[in-house]
């Protein structure tokens, strides 16, 4: 599970039609990332589904890759943004457990300083 950090922030201070853009600009560069494995989840939180592989290292890549991605908005075509990204991983064989886990450990990147990904405890 993925969030974009500060985005309350950054609407408050470009607007919804920027934040908009933003959203939109992580949306596409996942799936250029990851494929049409990226589910809106609410808000600025996106979800990857993947069922193979190392999963924290599937985030990791995503999170660097995003921190560099340059951002135009139609609103502001003098500037471009950057964004950083707060993920949590988890892995399971219950949807509902995996998302629970996911978002549990996303709140702790958050609450670790952001722009970075934390792993689910594996039970």
């Amino acid at each position: 599970m993925l969030d974009i950090d500060r985005m309350l922030h950054f609407n408050d201070q470009y607007g919804f039609r920027a934040g908009d853009a933003v959203i939109r600009a992580v949306a596409e560069q996942l799936q250029t990332l990851v494929g049409d494995r990226v589910i809106r989840f609410g808000g600025d939180e996106q979800m990857i589904l993947w069922e193979f592989g190392d999963v924290d290292a599937v985030a990791q890549k995503v999170v660097r890759s995003l921190r560099e991605t340059r951002i135009h908005c139609p609103d502001y075509p003098n500037e471009t943004f950057q964004v950083t990204i707060s993920a949590g991983v988890a892995v399971g064989d219950y949807t509902e457990e995996v998302i629970f886990a996911a978002d549990n450990a996303l709140d702790r990147a958050k609450t670790a300083g952001r722009d970075r990904v934390e792993v689910a405890d594996r039970d």
